[in-house]
């Protein structure tokens, strides 16, 4: 795109960043403030994710307006782009062609937040005079949408150091749209707390209280979910060259199948191991019945150093028939990937995706031991594999010297 002309504004919000960057995103929030007088937004649509559509009509007496435009650049709380086409205008608007684009960047301010708006690549200076009275309006429409919700904020709850907040909050809809949940956490507990047969008082004030940290914890993890959709493109993948049941070659990209997503996971049953390794054996395991289920949303494939054939032994063996299984060709993409190091096998989960004939990777469970909590394994937040979390809900819990086996006697 061209330089072209630029818009700058800037507005104080007596808000929190993450409730601007909420009012910018959700679409019925979108709805209520998204268009200067005497306009009103008739539909709006926000796929927030990176190359995800926005789209929004708006109409009033001098006729329809409409334009729509794609997210470039989504970091949660602090910063959103999008390109910006103007698709439906009445002509005599002086609002130009071609294709702009709109930045918001926020900043917290005390216990509110500076937002800047910076419109550019503006044919010229009539289209800044145009689209400035349009976006002041607009925006005085969001401060007095954001004014209205401050009963139901909690600005004390925000940290400026982070930008993040532990306020309510999460996505639906695969985080197209972000939807809200104003009640805190505690009170919903109150309300959704209710005693079973024969418990003491202090049993169910004590289960209030950790229902309370159950909603936390679940909105805590939407908030992760939330960022990890918002990472920018991951590295480009190599050519990997992948062996299937009939020993038909294959690169990374035909693992994808008639999706654009691809999970993959690279389990210990390697050549030089008798018995494949019976934490992946308990993940692996899990993932096999859901199988059709995933497979409706994305492709999933596992991965390891034997060959097909022996893979698919064992999976027979233990009663798995809808997972596919591919063996790597040499084995850089275990080594790529920190697989294989120095020789030692060990698991790599990986979510990939597909644009055209390219394959970036878009989120890899990292960390290991450098990340692991005195007195405990490295896992992941929350932990995939089912049998862990079922033990967390137990009076024993994991326990600190049990794994899962194989085999077990009796």
């Amino acid at each position: 795109m061209a330089e072209g002309a630029k818009l700058v504004l800037t507005r104080r919000l007596a808000a929190t960043p993450r409730d601007v960057f909420e009012a910018l995103t959700t679409t019925n929030l979108l709805a209520q403030w998204f268009s200067p007088r005497p306009f009103d937004v008739c539909e709006v649509e926000a796929d927030l994710r990176l190359g995800g559509k926005f789209s929004f009509r708006m109409t009033g007496e001098p006729g329809t307006f409409g334009a729509e435009g794609v997210y470039k650049e989504i970091v949660p709380d602090r910063r959103l782009a999008l390109t910006w086409t103007w698709v439906e205008k009445p002509s005599a608007e002086p609002l130009g062609a071609g294709t702009s684009l709109v930045t918001f960047d926020l900043a917290p301010d005390g216990h509110g937040t500076l937002l800047t708006l910076t419109h550019e690549q503006l044919p010229g200076q009539e289209q800044v005079n145009s689209h400035k009275e349009g976006w002041t309006e607009a925006l005085a429409k969001l401060a007095r949408l954001l004014d209205s919700q401050r009963g139901d904020r909690l600005p004390d709850q925000f940290d400026s150091k982070s930008n993040l907040l532990s306020r309510d909050g999460y996505w639906d809809n695969g985080g197209a749209t972000r939807m809200t949940a104003q009640r805190p956490s505690a009170e919903m507990a109150a309300a959704g707390s209710k005693p079973f047969p024969n418990e003491s008082a202090e049993y169910r004030e004590a289960r209030t209280a950790l229902l309370a940290e159950e909603i936390e914890l679940r909105r805590h993890i939407a908030r992760v979910a939330e960022m990890r959709r918002a990472l920018p493109p991951g590295g480009v993948a190599r050519d990997y060259r992948f062996l299937d049941a009939e020993g038909k070659e294959l690169g990374l990209a035909d693992l994808f199948g008639r999706h654009d997503t691809l999970f993959t996971y690279f389990w210990m049953y390697g050549p030089e191991r008798e018995r494949p390794c019976p934490m992946c054996t308990s993940f692996v395991g899990s993932l096999d019945i859901p199988t059709p289920d995933i497979e409706q949303r994305l492709a999933i494939a596992i991965v390891g150093r034997s060959p097909v054939a022996r893979q698919l032994a064992f999976a027979r063996e233990r009663g798995w028939s809808h997972l596919q299984f591919y063996q790597t060709i040499g084995d850089d993409f275990a080594k790529d990937y920190r697989a294989l190091v120095e020789g030692e096998e060990g698991a790599a989960v990986l979510m990939w995706r597909r644009e055209g004939d390219q394959v970036r990777l878009f989120w890899a469970a990292e960390g290991d031991p450098e990340t692991a909590d005195p007195g405990q394994d490295a896992h992941l937040a929350p932990d995939p594999t089912p049998l862990w979390t079922l033990l967390d809900w137990t009076p024993g819990g994991r326990g600190t010297s049990w794994y899962p086996k194989l085999e077990y006697d009796g």
